[in-house]
Formats: C-alpha cells, sequence, structure tokens
C-alpha cells in the first residue's frame, strides 16, 4: 500500500470518525474497529474469563494433577 492509500484510508476514516452519528450512544467506526480496540484493551488488563468459566478450569486442572 503507498503512503497516498495510506492517507486517502485515513482520510475516510476521519470522516467516519467525525460524521454525526444517528444515535449518539454507538458513534460510527469501521469493520474492525471495535477488535482492535478489544485487543488492545485486553493486552493491558488481560483476557477477561467468567468466573465459573475459570472455577470450572481450575477444578479440572486439580483433578487431572493426581
Amino acid at each position: 500500500m503507498c503512503s497516498s492509500d495510506l492517507h486517502a484510508a485515513q482520510a475516510a476514516i476521519d470522516a467516519l470518525h467525525a460524521a454525526t452519528p444517528a444515535d449518539p450512544a454507538h458513534p460510527p467506526r469501521y469493520p474492525g474497529e471495535s477488535t482492535l480496540r478489544t485487543r488492545a484493551h485486553n493486552l493491558r488488563e488481560g483476557i477477561p474469563i467468567d468466573d465459573t468459566v475459570w472455577q470450572s478450569f481450575l477444578t479440572l486442572e486439580s483433578s487431572n494433577k493426581n
């Protein structure tokens, strides 16, 4: 991808983010944007795991130590 393509892509993203959302609680975003945000969060904070699932994992792990 050449530099002019990157600038055009960034301009499109900037225009999308500047658009007035139909629902202010859900601003417009490009495909995959929330995935990138979630990945960055998980890298910083760790991957969230439901407590019930985690307890099941720990139980399974301890039963396999014998």
